[in-house]
This record gives structure tokens, sequence and C-alpha cells, in this order.
């Protein structure tokens, strides 16, 4: 049995079932992951408006980011579909605008492959969008998961994507769809860690909800390589 494959197989079962019950659903997610995606290409002046736009999907899960880029060709890849840790992704090179990559890294053994691969299909110019738990605030709970194999901060993930060869690398908390102000500045990452309220609540501000101890880190593949 592969523990990867049955952890993953549960785990895509369960949201399913958490959808039908849930009073935000998967696709309000995806909704709010996409939004936020779009702010930090903003603040950071990432031009992400591309015509045919092909949206790479690694780690899709239940595909619920399909719900939110109707309007790209979305190609989800998961365990099911490709070794991210020794295969070959059945994608063309310089062929994808945006790769998203969400929790996937931390289940990583090979690094070198994946990060290779994933600068390998994408095209010049060509974004990437990573998210993993950030150690820095989640290390009590990171090995919870049978299947975590290698955690990342802020700095070590944004290390990581340079060392591959990704330019313009930044690292943002991973809070969606906050005030810009959240996403900036030293201590961005204390800010949305240490938050009163998780996730959403009627009863509290906006501002103080929407605990986050995730990273999200952002890249792009240079026009030349080399």
């Amino acid at each position: 049995m592969s523990i990867k494959k049955e952890y993953f197989r549960l785990r895509n079962r369960g949201l399913l079932k958490q959808d039908n019950k849930a009073s935000i659903t998967r696709k309000d997610l995806a909704i709010r992951e996409i939004a936020t995606f779009n702010q930090l290409c903003r603040i950071k002046g990432i031009d992400r408006r591309r015509d045919d736009c092909t949206f790479l999907d690694l780690g899709s899960g239940d595909q619920f980011l399909r719900h939110a880029v109707d309007d790209m060709n979305y190609i989800p890849l998961d365990i099911d579909d490709v070794d991210f840790d020794s295969g070959a992704l059945p994608i063309s090179a310089n062929s994808v605008d945006i790769l998203f990559s969400l929790a996937v890294i931390e289940h990583i053994s090979n690094i070198d492959h994946f990060m290779s691969e994933c600068f390998r299909v994408l095209k010049p110019s060509g974004i990437i969008y990573l998210s993993t738990p950030n150690f820095r605030y989640y290390f009590r709970d990171f090995y919870n998961d049978p299947t975590h194999v290698r955690p990342f901060t802020d700095v070590s993930l944004c290390k990581t994507l340079e060392f591959y060869g990704f330019k313009s690398v930044e690292a943002f908390p991973s809070a969606r769809c906050k005030a810009d102000w959240f996403y900036k500045g030293k201590y961005r990452f204390t800010k949305c860690a240490y938050l009163p309220f998780v996730g959403t609540n009627k009863w509290a501000p906006g501002f103080l909800c929407g605990r986050a101890t995730g990273v999200i880190c952002l890249g792009i593949k240079p026009m030349s390589v080399g």
C-alpha cells in the first residue's frame, strides 16, 4: 500500500463530504484563492493577463480550483496521474502560463526533480504560485501529517525557487483576500499568524479574522535561461 495514495484518497473523499456541510463551499474557496493570486500579482507589479492562458494545477485533489479558472485551459494533475518525486509531468516544455501547487511541496522528497519539472513546463515569463505550511509558525503540528517529509519557512521557500532559476521571488503570508497591508512589511507573517480569529467569524471584525500559519511564494520564469 502507498501511504501517500491512501492518505490523499481519504482526503479527497473528506473534501467532498465537507463541501456538502460547510457554509463556505469549495467553490467559494477557489474564488478566494484566485482573487488572492491576482492581488499578490498586483502588489508585485506582475501582469498576469494572458490570452489563451494555460493553468496547471499540481496536486489538484478534488479540482476545486477549476470553479474559478473556467476562462483558462485548466490542467489538473495529482498523485494518481504522476509521481511528483520521480515522474516527468505529461506536459510539454514552455507551455504553461500559470502553475499552482497548493500544499504539495512539503510532501515531496525529491525537490530537485519536482522544481526542475515545474521550471521546465512553464513558459518564459510564466508564474509559479506555491503554498505550504510555514514551519516558523506551524512546527508543533507539521509532522502530525504522516505524509509531510520536508518543512519550509518563508525564507527557505524563496531560496529554493531562486536556486532553481526563478526570478522576482517573494513570499507572503497565506491569508486570503486581506487588505494589502497584511501582505507587506517586515512583520507580515507575524501579523497574520497571530490574528485572534480563525477563518470567518460573523461576530468578529473581518480584519481580525483569518489566522494564517502558511506561506505563499510567487516567482517568474525568466525570458532567457542560462
